[in-house]
C-alpha cells in the first residue's frame, strides 16, 4: 500500500473514493462544490491510501490561510487571552492557525478517517499511521506552522489512540450531536419520545399556522443563491459577524451536488425568510447553513424549529437515511429532540519546538477548566 496527495477534488472523484465515503461533507462532489465556490483560502492536499490502484482509505485536508480558522486565540482562547496570544504571535512566540493543515472538511460538523470495508481490520492501524506520517510529511515540505484534526468524534478509536504518540496535543471540543432515524415514520418519531416532546410539536405546527408560515423542499436551488447569501449574512449579522458565504457558493453546491441536497426553505405570504441546508448520503444526512430574517413572524411561527427539525426530520425517514448529524450549540435542545451526543476532540502538533510549550500550557489550562471550546461557522445554533 501507498499514500498519495490528491490536490483537487476532481482526482478524488477519479480515484474513487466516494464508494466507501458516508459523510455526505466529505464526499468528492461536496468539496468539489465548495472549491470552485470560492470560500476561504484553502489548498487541497487530500490524503489517500492505495493498495495498487485501489483506494482503501482517505482523509480530506486543506491548507488553511485564513478564512474560519483565522489564529488558534479565536478558537481555543477568552477574549483576554485572545489579546495576549496575537501579541506572542507578533513576536513568534505562538503561531495562528494560518498556514495549517487542517484534517477537515470545509464547515464540517466533524473528522473522519474513512476506510473502505474491503480493508482487513488487521491493516487498519497501519493505515492510520500512513496517513498521520503523509500529513506531517507535508507539513514539512511546505513548512507549515501546524497540523490539526479539528472535530474528531470519539468513534475513531485508532486516531484517538495513534495521535497522542505521534506528537499531537489533545483538546475539548463541543459534542457532536446526531439523531440515529430508527423509525420509519415521522408519527412513529413522536410516539417514540417523551410527551413533552410531541406536546411541543402540536405547538409549533400551530403557531406556523398563525403566522401563515408554508414549508418548502427545493431541489433546485441554483438560481437562489443571492437569496440564500443575503438570508444568511442577516443572521450572522445578529453576531456581528460577516458572512463568507456568497451566492457563488450556494450555486456551486446547486451544481454539484444535485440530487443529494435540497433547501428547506420557510415562507410568508410569497417571501422567503429563513433556510436550512441537507446534504445526504446513502448512510447518513448532514443539516447545516440555517438562516432566517430577524423579524416577528420568524420568531413567532418557530420557524427554526419548523424546518430545522421537523422538516428535516420528515425529510430524512422518506431518504431512509440511517442518522442525521447538526451542528454545535444548544445541545439540550437537541437532545430533547432525540439527538444522542458524541465526544469530540481537537488534536494539534506544532511542527516548530519554539511553539510546542505555549501549545501544551494552553491546551491544558483548557482540558483542566472542563472548557469545551467551539467556533460559530454558520452552523445551526
Amino acid at each position: 500500500m501507498r499514500t498519495e496527495i490528491v490536490q483537487s477534488a476532481r482526482e478524488l472523484a477519479d480515484i474513487g473514493v466516494d464508494s466507501f465515503v458516508t459523510d455526505p461533507m466529505h464526499t468528492s462532489w461536496y468539496l468539489m462544490a465548495h472549491e470552485r465556490s470560492g470560500v476561504g483560502r484553502r489548498e487541497p492536499r487530500h490524503i489517500v491510501v492505495l493498495d495498487s490502484s485501489r483506494p482503501v482509505a482517505y482523509v480530506p485536508c486543506y491548507v488553511q490561510h485564513s478564512a474560519v480558522y483565522d489564529d488558534l486565540a479565536i478558537v481555543l482562547a477568552t477574549p483576554t487571552l485572545r489579546r495576549a496570544i496575537r501579541w506572542a504571535a507578533l513576536i513568534g512566540a505562538f503561531p495562528g492557525l494560518s498556514p495549517a493543515l487542517l484534517c477537515s472538511s470545509p464547515d464540517s460538523l466533524y473528522t473522519t478517517l474513512s476506510i473502505s470495508p474491503a480493508l482487513e481490520r488487521s491493516e487498519e492501524a497501519n493505515v492510520v499511521r500512513a496517513v498521520v506520517d503523509a500529513l506531517l510529511q507535508v507539513a514539512r515540505d511546505e513548512e507549515l506552522d501546524v497540523v490539526g484534526f479539528m472535530n474528531l468524534p470519539r468513534r475513531e478509536s485508532l486516531l484517538w489512540q495513534a495521535l497522542p504518540s505521534m506528537g499531537f496535543i489533545y483538546s475539548k471540543r463541543v459534542p457532536s450531536a446526531y439523531l440515529p432515524v430508527n423509525f420509519r415514520t415521522f408519527e412513529e418519531y413522536l410516539r417514540l419520545g417523551a410527551r413533552k416532546r410531541r406536546k411541543q410539536y402540536k405547538i409549533e405546527v400551530k403557531r406556523a399556522a398563525q403566522q401563515g408560515l408554508i414549508i418548502h423542499e427545493i431541489e433546485d436551488y441554483s438560481g437562489l443563491g443571492g437569496l440564500l447569501s443575503d438570508i444568511l449574512g442577516e443572521t450572522w449579522g445578529v453576531r456581528g459577524k460577516t458572512s463568507p458565504f456568497p451566492p457563488s457558493y450556494f450555486e456551486s453546491l446547486a451544481e454539484h451536488t444535485k440530487g443529494r441536497s435540497c433547501v428547506i426553505s420557510g415562507s410568508f405570504r410569497g417571501e422567503v425568510d429563513g433556510f436550512t441546508l441537507l446534504l445526504w448520503t446513502a448512510e447518513e444526512m448532514c443539516a447545516y447553513q440555517y438562516g432566517a430574517r430577524k423579524k416577528e413572524r420568524v420568531r413567532l411561527s418557530n420557524l427554526y424549529f419548523n424546518i430545522c427539525y421537523n422538516a428535516t426530520i420528515a425529510k430524512a425517514i422518506s431518504l431512509g437515511v440511517k442518522s442525521i448529524r447538526f451542528g454545535p450549540g444548544s445541545l439540550h435542545v437537541k437532545t430533547s429532540r432525540g439527538c444522542l451526543l458524541e465526544d469530540l476532540g481537537m488534536f494539534l502538533k506544532p511542527m516548530k519546538r519554539i511553539h510546542l510549550p505555549a501549545f501544551k500550557a494552553l491546551m491544558l489550562r483548557n482540558r483542566r477548566r472542563g472548557r469545551a471550546a467551539q467556533d460559530v461557522r454558520g452552523l445551526p445554533a
